[in-house]
């Protein structure tokens, strides 16, 4: 319970969410005092953290309307208002929604306004019904446009600042030598996984964009390098700890910590512009001379094989990434739109 005053994207969310209810209550049509309302929480309800989260929020909020609607009216003309009957709207709400594949998000919504026809307005759910959808694609269209309109908030940069978020993010956990504390790695360890959870989420919503005629493909890939990135990073940093667990010779462990650290600065270099270290490692050599450090039936072979082929997998990922942005922006810091990870903000 400890707080943190709103700042930047926290404010910008508070006054649209602001403007997108103001508007939502005073274009309503009907009795104000007594539909208003719908267009103001629908409005406020659309916007959200990016322009591709509040299409998919109206989009819910759309379907699960119709489908609560369509249950609520069918069971209070059939059955009129009992506890069994709002049971059994509720049930049909959701098994329509979920019928369709509108997910239960939707159905949820749903559930909310055919508990309302039947509870509350058996006598004259029609005309409830129609005033109640009607208020709701007003408060649709109102939020869109704020989210559109009023300081937009685009999957683009959402992924691009996702992208660098992760990208420095592992970069920071490959820099941690072998004399990093297990809080440390534990610390950085989280780090990354919130980032490129975040950075998850950022894809899913530039999918909705497509509507917009956005370079969706390109920008999910971008994503995808990012994520791939971080995932090996992870494993790498967890089978370093193994190993030195397990009692690596000294030499090998820090030859692996050696290699790590090669990685971090090509990922610092991606994220600043600078030029790349292009040096191809010789991943098959590395491996066959760190083998000759361990005995025949050593348990950390497989270990071992795991952190090189995850580093192999990070270099893969930073050639991919690396290659459309020289050829799109003239180098390797290039932006988010030229086809690898985008790093602008």
């Amino acid at each position: 319970m400890t707080w943190n005053t709103p700042r930047s994207a926290g404010l910008q969310y508070c006054a649209k969410v602001g403007i997108a209810a103001f508007f939502g209550y005073l274009l309503c049509v009907g009795d104000r005092q007594q539909y208003g309302i719908y267009g103001a929480f629908t409005a406020a309800l659309i916007v959200g953290t990016s322009v591709g989260e509040d299409l998919g929020t109206a989009g819910n909020r759309v379907l699960g309307t119709l489908a609560g609607m369509a249950a609520g009216l069918a069971v209070a003309a059939a059955f009129g208002m009992s506890a069994f009957t709002l049971a059994a709207g509720v049930a049909l709400t959701a098994f329509i929604a979920t019928g369709f594949g509108w997910g239960v998000p939707a159905a949820r919504i749903g559930a909310t306004v055919c508990a309302i026809i039947i509870a509350a307005h058996v006598t004259d759910a029609f005309q409830y019904s129609l005033m109640r959808a009607a208020n709701t694609l007003i408060g649709v269209v109102v939020g869109l446009l704020v989210s559109l309109v009023v300081l937009p908030v685009r999957g683009r940069h959402e992924i691009a600042r996702g992208c660098a978020a992760t990208l420095a993010a592992a970069a920071a956990l490959l820099e941690a030598g072998a004399a990093t504390s297990a809080d440390r790695l534990s610390a950085l360890r989280l780090k990354l996984m919130s980032a490129a959870m975040a950075l998850e989420k950022a894809a899913r919503d530039m999918a909705r964009e497509r509507l917009l005629r956005e370079d969706v493909a390109g920008l999910q890939r971008q994503a995808h390098q990012a994520q791939t990135i971080g995932l090996c990073t992870m494993a790498a940093s967890l089978a370093l700890a193994d190993l030195a667990r397990g009692g690596l010779a000294a030499v090998a462990l820090a030859e692996l910590h050696s290699l790590a650290g090669r990685m971090a600065a090509r990922l610092r270099a991606l994220l600043q512009g600078d030029p790349l270290d292009t040096e191809p490692l010789r991943f098959e050599d590395i491996a066959a001379r760190l083998h000759r450090t361990m005995p025949p039936d050593s348990p950390l072979r497989l270990a071992l094989l795991g952190c090189l082929h995850d580093l192999h997998e990070i270099e893969r990922a930073l050639a991919e990434a690396r290659a459309p942005a020289q050829a799109g922006a003239g180098g390797p810091g290039g932006s988010s739109g030229a086809g690898g990870v985008g790093t602008s903000g």
